[in-house]
């Protein structure tokens, strides 16, 4: 390989000849003997040579070991970069100084240095509120970011292998590694969130003024080169798509860069422009994949020069060639990587084209190539000022009208001076990204997509300053001062017109266009991050616009954030001290805020609304102090002649505080109790004698209870011949008995409720206290800093079955139901089938054994009272939807509220006593659907 790229070298150089190449005319006046500048040309072409060895050695060393993070491959690549750059450094001769254009003024230094500024600022003040959007990719680039912040770099989030340079993440995407190295560091100094993650695309944003000003200067003077510098550092959608952590605006950068030192040794003849032309070329292979247009524009360029401009060109081979060897060197150990894995190279392309890769044969095939192109361009077209894009990325066409027009304008100029290299580049360069990204449409994200335009973004920018600098350059030529103030005024107050327009469309029109989905996202993320770190959030059901553990741990880091997943089975929460609870209920799961408000009545509404002004979130805040105040047991004393007081007790055993009781009394302590991991736990008394009941099993004092994690009903009765306290006490497993703490007590009845009986292959029975079950735990909190475990880890309660293999897996809820009367619906939201029947009456099946979820209604005319109802469940699959194994039962009241069924109007039993078993339903049998 190394021998063919010297033998292309040394060949262009020897058909292109000596006479008129400034990288072998070497200076005379420098060099007085052919000596001399044999032994500079054997040198320079030995540190080419040496260069491109390194590159050769660097593959070797990844193919060797390629799971190394830098290893000796990227020592390779750094030195055969500057070997290269080292071999062609001052190798021009004087009169190329002059090719290069005027000289550069303190004024108009200050001038790129203000833009420079602007640009900066427009792009880093509130990085991380603004854009509103946060885009479901950005929590992909800052995982992978988050890789390379880790010190060592911890696994890939994508392709489960050790973090490198000189891969590919995103699978099948193919999107370079080395892309998220910066930003990783970046991240380090900026912080570890999402505005963290943002400085390097905004960084990169920001510096595409500079190569934007040179590439305008050098070829149409400094006013257009001031005009596109200002409107790149202006333009809303510049500024939107370098305020977010993709890649894209790399490509922008990469590729400015590449065609500045391209054009500009084809005005100096200097063998390094050309050089770092190919370098710049060969390291964008590092930025957004659709940079792999670069190589096949830079070949069409060549064979337009050849073509066209044939002396140039034959004057220039050798300079060309020095292009192809800084584009190698430049692509370094990636090269190496898309040599082995071929696919990675357009493989995302091509999976998402829109016409076949052939040559067409028939004259139906043309037909659909031309429809197809046709719809596309003009849709692409559109979008430059009369429609919005459709990527998800972007909600606004990509200029305002009269931006658009100065860019039909410039490409008439372009159009017009085709001939030119620099405008037929520019042109090449826009509509080769253009046609390809017309061509390429992924279903998740159809054209007009200006994600895909990236590349080109600085080609739009050119062409737009290109009719304002011929206008000004016109009046300057005319030679009459006051027709060129008034110009420059006129120019001066239009940017300062478009500054304000991109600003307001931006900050004000802008947000308000944002897609539903993105909404949600951004509205849950900006919500967790302005919250302090003493609120636990707890997302309620599941799944639309549920908890997102990705957004809360980018963009709220210090924030305690789960899912609840079936509130009506979850709540009570164990009571926290030091922490305010949140319960936020997306739109479509309002239902389950009466249940919340049942436990936690004393809170306050928050609105979380999007830029549209839709109510995204309902919140339910609840004070910590006035959850802790709800906790501890139900207490009842009876002496002979009726009840002698009744109310809440902080723990069981305890007398109410201020109260003249009279004795002999029977006392009765009710509610549940949280056990915080399945096991083993055991009640025993101290202080008298009484009987106790626990998940319907009654004397259960001293004895082993089975149980799992959740909440747990009780009751304890005793006889009390005087004030003397009780202490009830808890072991688990071989730990010491000790009382429950009463932030983990809850007060209720102890018929609240439906007796359930399990069948699996350990079957059960117990009372569960709550309404229908979720029975696996499918998602994770955020749990940063330090939590007592029943606190963080307390999403839901889980009720677990077997997984279903043999169709036993079967659960049966039994009890009665109160209703004020009227006629209710009645609605089973299951993760599998399902049955509700109300007086013998089945009123709703859900007979769709979809693992993710289905939903079915019913109604039932119901008279005010106490009603025998039955829920039967037959669990299908591991679930992943709406009710993942699970199942809610809600209804709709009369009053057209509709709200999962309250625990409170829930019962097994009219009047349990400590002494007597909870009335156990019979064994479950298969849930029976009418045949179809």
């Amino acid at each position: 390989m190394i021998v063919l790229l010297l033998a292309m070298l040394l060949g262009a150089v020897a058909w292109s000849g000596t006479r008129d190449v400034p990288m072998l005319t070497y200076p005379f006046e420098q060099a007085r003997n052919a000596l001399t500048l044999r032994r500079d040309l054997v040198l320079r072409f030995a540190g080419i040579g040496v260069s491109l060895g390194l590159l050769w050695a660097a593959f070797q060393a990844f193919w060797a070991q390629p799971g190394q993070f830098f290893g000796l491959q990227g020592w390779l690549w750094l030195a055969s970069m500057g070997v290269l750059l080292a071999s062609c450094a001052r190798w021009y001769g004087p009169e190329s100084e002059g090719a290069l254009g005027p000289k550069w003024t303190t004024r108009e230094i200050a001038v790129l240095v203000s833009i420079l500024f602007l640009a900066m600022l427009v792009r880093f003040i509130w990085l991380e509120q603004i854009p509103w959007q946060v885009e479901g990719n950005e929590y992909t680039t800052f995982k992978e970011s988050m890789a390379f912040y880790a010190n060592p770099p911890t696994i890939s989030l994508y392709t489960n292998q050790p973090t490198t340079l000189f891969t590919t993440v995103y699978l099948g995407t193919g999107m370079p590694s080395l892309w998220f190295f910066p930003e990783g560091l970046l991240m380090r100094i900026f912080g570890a969130d999402l505005g963290g993650a943002r400085v390097w695309p905004a960084l990169c944003g920001a510096l595409l003024v500079l190569p934007v000003y040179g590439i305008v200067r050098l070829n149409w003077g400094r006013t257009a080169a001031g005009v596109a510098a200002f409107m790149l550092a202006i333009s809303a959608v510049m500024v939107h798509f370098s305020r977010n952590t993709l890649p894209n605006v790399g490509s922008s950068l990469w590729w400015a860069i590449c065609f500045y030192f391209l054009l500009r040794g084809l005005r100096s003849r200097r063998p390094g422009d050309f050089v770092w032309a190919g370098l710049a070329a060969g390291t964008s292979m590092y930025t957004y994949y659709a940079t792999r247009l670069l190589p096949y524009v830079l070949i069409a360029f060549v064979l337009y020069m050849l073509v066209f401009h044939f002396r140039a060109a034959r004057e220039r081979l050798g300079h060309f060639a020095l292009l192809l060897a800084g584009f190698l060197v430049g692509f370094g150990p990636l090269l190496a990587y898309m040599l082995r894995n071929p696919q990675m190279w357009g493989g995302r392309g091509e999976s998402f084209l829109l016409i076949p890769l052939k040559i067409p044969t028939s004259g139906e095939e043309i037909a659909h190539i031309w429809n197809v192109l046709s719809h596309e361009i003009s849709q692409n077209f559109l979008s430059l000022s009369a429609i919005p894009t459709r990527d998800k990325f972007y909600w606004m066409p990509f200029m305002l009208p009269l931006e658009a027009v100065l860019l039909l304008l410039g490409v008439g100029v372009l159009l017009w001076r085709w001939k030119q290299p620099a405008s037929f580049l520019v042109l090449l360069w826009a509509a080769g990204i253009l046609g390809v990204s017309s061509i390429i449409s992924s279903p998740t994200n159809p054209n007009p997509s200006f994600q895909h335009w990236a590349p080109a973004f600085a080609a739009f920018y050119v062409a737009l300053a290109l009719p304002i600098g011929i206008w000004l350059g016109a009046l300057r030529r005319i030679n009459r001062a006051s027709w060129l103030r008034a110009g420059q005024v006129v120019v001066a107050a239009g940017l300062l017109w478009a500054a304000g327009a991109n600003a307001y469309a931006y900050l004000v029109t802008y947000p308000p266009q944002v897609g539903s989905e993105e909404s949600i996202r951004a509205v849950q993320g900006r919500y967790m991050e302005q919250l302090p770190t003493d609120t636990l959030v707890r997302f309620t059901g599941c799944c639309w616009g549920g908890f997102d553990y990705e957004y809360a741990s980018m963009m709220a880091s210090h924030l305690t954030a789960g899912q609840l997943q079936n509130p009506a089975r979850s709540l009570p929460l164990v009571g926290d001290p030091e922490h305010n609870q949140d319960f936020v209920f997306p739109g479509p799961l309002l239902n389950f805020l009466p249940v919340v408000k049942e436990y936690y009545p004393e809170g306050e509404t928050v609105e979380l609304k999007s830029p549209k002004g839709d109510t995204v979130y309902t919140i339910w805040r609840v004070k910590s102090a006035d959850e802790i105040s709800k906790h501890g047991v139900k207490a009842v004393f009876a002496g002979e002649g009726g009840h002698a007081w009744e109310g809440k007790v902080p723990s069981p055993g305890t007398l109410p505080p201020r109260v003249e009781l009279s004795y002999p009394l029977t006392a009765t302590w009710t509610g549940v109790f949280y056990a915080p991991t399945d096991g083993q736990y055991s009640l025993s008394l101290e202080g008298g004698r009484a009987n106790a009941w626990v998940m319907g099993q009654p004397d259960v004092l001293g004895k082993p209870l089975v149980l799992q994690a959740g909440w747990v009903p009780f009751a304890i009765q005793a006889r009390l011949d005087g004030p003397n306290r009780l202490r009830v006490l808890l072991q688990q497993g071989n730990g010491r008995p000790a009382e429950i703490p009463t932030t983990r007590l809850w007060p209720q009845d102890a018929n609240v409720g439906l007796a359930l009986a399990i069948n699996s292959p350990e079957p059960s029975r117990r009372v569960d206290p709550f309404v229908g079950s979720t029975v696996m735990r499918p998602y994770q909190a955020h749990q940063p800093g330090l939590l007592p475990p029943e606190v963080a880890l307390q999403l839901f309660q889980p009720l677990y079955v077997a997984q279903p293999s043999t169709g036993d897996n079967l659960l049966r809820w039994q009890g009665e139901v109160y209703t004020e009367g009227g006629d209710y619906g009645m609605t089973l939201m299951a993760g599998g089938l399902a049955q509700l029947t109300v007086d013998g009456n089945v009123v709703t099946r859900v007979c769709v054994a979809d693992p993710g979820g289905q939903e079915a209604s019913g109604r039932a005319s119901l008279a005010e009272g106490w009603h025998k109802v039955q829920l039967d469940l037959q669990v299908t699959g591991s679930g992943t939807g709406t009710v993942p194994r699970g199942l809610v039962w809600t209804w709709t009241r009369p009053d057209g509220v509709r709200e999962v069924v309250p625990p409170s109007h829930l019962r097994y039993s009219e009047s349990p006593t400590p002494a007597e078993p909870a009335p156990w339903p019979e064994p479950p049998t298969a849930v029976t659907c009418p045949a179809h």
